[in-house]
């Protein structure tokens, strides 16, 4: 009971560690290279005018507008909303879909370089938010990932043979490892 208190206890520090402290500027340099990515994008739009796509340009920096806006609500609970929403929602998925395409359908070569940039920072930020989770999904996750071998190893200890189970527990290992001291 101690142990679980324990370590209750310090899962509970390091995320309010992580939320108060490391989260908060990750999160601003994160913030840096979206406002870098938008200057650039403007710069673009000025340099090369009439050439650009002026929606896939305007669509590009609303969407950047709006990360910089909300970037602490990106994570779990928002991406499951999304998929719920877009799953039930044809006019959402529609619009989510027009949006989509407007802006990979323009192939100008700068612009997918700015495009692809903003979505490596926007990743960033989905990791930054969930990260005070990390040390609560580990375990989860490390032990899904063991759940063979561990089925394997629990196959194994269920059919020990009645006359080697004494071989194995602690009184008798006790016992062994003392005679071995003598």
């Amino acid at each position: 009971m101690t142990f679980l208190f324990i370590l209750l206890f310090s899962l509970g520090l390091f995320h309010w560690a992580y939320e108060s402290a490391v989260a908060p500027s990750l999160r601003l340099g994160a913030r840096y290279k979206l406002f870098r990515i938008r200057d650039e994008l403007r710069n673009l739009a000025a340099t090369k005018g009439v050439v650009l796509n002026r929606k896939a340009i305007r669509l590009f920096e609303e969407s950047l507008n709006s990360t910089l806006a909300h970037m602490r609500d990106f994570d779990f609970a928002f991406a499951l909303a999304v998929n719920k929403r877009n799953s039930t929602d044809e006019s959402f998925r529609r619009r989510l879909e027009h949006r989509v395409m407007l802006i990979t359908e323009y192939q100008d070569p700068d612009f997918v370089r700015l495009r692809k940039r903003y979505e490596h920072v926007f990743r960033e930020i989905n990791l930054i938010n969930v990260g005070g989770w990390f040390v609560y999904l580990v375990p989860i996750v490390a032990a899904a990932v063991c759940w063979g071998a561990l089925r394997r190893l629990f196959l194994l200890i269920s059919v020990v043979p009645d006359t080697d189970v004494h071989t194995f527990t602690s009184t008798d290992v006790e016992r062994c490892a003392a005679e071995q001291l003598v």
